[in-house]
């Protein structure tokens, strides 16, 4: 999978919890009497997939040749009705992308580019008439994380709003992202306190149908930035 950087900049207070410049929301008792939850993770930051729609098996010659003009092939063969995912062939970060699909005797040919698009769910689908294609919008993501150290670590993230105090402690492999949803409630401010790899910070965030927000774990600061969806 390709990584993004959602450092993006952005209109939010930032504090240091162990400076005290936050509000009494942020005090230790506060935060030891939110309760465990366990926060939705977006699964990838897309999906591209190929759908075999026929009441027979067939085989599909793919190609994915991106902007430095490097070519990833695969040959899949799909049983009835099969679904398989082919994001592997996008793991460069070299938009856009020039997708070849031929099966069936029917050829496929487009231009995806990923990271510009509202969606993040894009489906070949083989039928009688040729292949089609489709796509769907994405699922906003509340909270995108991403760890740019050379080792696992731990994350803790504790929100106070209007639906209460939570927390969940989210795991992240070295120098990868993940992002999570329905973390916030649209148009909702939140107190946020972030603590992983000994350091910590507190927010204050707005949240909305548009914006989202960034943790960026490094080895001498957490940096937490809003961004726009």
């Amino acid at each position: 999978m390709r990584r993004r950087d959602f450092f993006a900049t952005g209109s939010i207070f930032v504090a240091s919890a162990a400076a005290g410049c936050v509000g009494d929301s942020f005090s230790p008792n506060a935060r030891s009497e939110a309760n465990r939850t366990h926060f939705e993770k977006v699964e990838g930051e897309y999906v591209a997939s190929i759908r075999n729609g026929l009441a027979k098996s067939v085989t599909a010659e793919i190609s994915v040749t991106d902007a430095t003009e490097t070519t990833k092939e695969e040959t899949i063969s799909l049983p009835p009705r099969d679904t398989t995912q082919i994001e592997q062939l996008f793991e460069t970060d070299s938009e856009p992308y020039t997708v070849s699909i031929s099966a069936a005797g029917a050829v496929k040919e487009g231009t995806l580019q990923p990271s510009k698009s509202p969606d993040n769910k894009f489906v070949y689908t083989i039928t009688s008439a040729g292949i089609e294609f489709t796509q769907e919008r994405r699922p906003a993501a509340d909270i995108a994380l991403s760890n740019n150290l050379d080792k696992r670590v731990d994350v803790r993230v504790t929100t106070s709003g209007p639906d209460g105090s939570v927390y969940d402690v989210l795991t992240v492999s070295s120098e990868s992202f993940v992002s999570f949803r329905d973390v916030f409630s649209e148009d909702a401010k939140y107190d946020v306190h972030i603590r992983a790899n000994g350091m910590s910070e507190s927010v204050t965030f707005q949240n909305s149908a548009t914006s989202g927000l960034s943790i960026g774990v490094t080895s001498n600061e957490l940096r937490v930035k809003s961004y726009d969806l």
